[in-house]
């Protein structure tokens, strides 16, 4: 077997190609590392509307299980809220959930928690995540995913810090770090 000018090349400089091939996947991994960042830094920020004012959400309304429903700022007992739209299904949720649910036994007299769980899973399965987890915040259930589409949720979990004035509410998107609860009271505290 012949080997080809190019083999022979690659065979006799093969330290050299590795080289190569681990600083082009270095400068490749830094660039998409630093989009990341990136990214996450503009969704830090209070995304403001063509009128320059935060988005009013106070006329969104609220199903529980039951059926029963209420307004956003009839379920709002503090000056800044945590609300997190989820769905049970979703892996990162259910990683999530329970950080948010510690989240609510240290800091619940001081913030309120509000979870919204998204009509892509039926009833049934969200009340039995709920309960076998115990659950202690309030959840809701988006049947018809208005609210979905009223805050143009692109994924879940979607958390975002509420600023309740006076009869108003404004909603501030907040990308937070889902690793501990510490992370979210510094979010909702800002």
């Amino acid at each position: 077997m012949k080997l080809d000018n190019i083999t022979k090349f690659m065979l006799k400089w093969k330290w050299l190609i590795g080289l190569f091939l681990l600083i082009l996947g270095v400068i490749i991994y830094d660039g998409i590392n630093t989009k990341k960042t990136d990214i996450k830094e503009l969704k830090r920020t209070e995304i403001r509307m063509l009128d320059g004012e935060f988005d009013n959400v106070s006329d969104i309304e609220l199903v529980d299980i039951k059926g029963e429903k209420t307004f956003l700022i009839d379920r709002i007992n503090s000056e800044r809220s945590l609300f997190i739209y989820a769905a049970e299904w979703c892996e990162h949720c259910r990683k999530f959930l329970p950080v948010v649910e510690n989240f609510k036994q240290v800091y619940g007299n001081k913030y309120n928690v509000i979870v919204v769980f998204s009509g892509t899973s039926t009833k049934e399965a969200v009340t039995k995540y709920v309960s076998e987890n115990k659950f202690s915040f309030d959840w809701y259930y988006d049947k018809d995913l208005k609210i979905n589409e009223r805050l143009f949720i692109q994924g879940v979990p979607f958390p975002v810090i509420l600023e309740k004035k006076g009869n108003v509410i404004n909603m501030k998107y907040y990308l937070i770090e889902r690793e501990n609860i510490a992370e979210i009271e510094k979010a909702v505290s800002q």
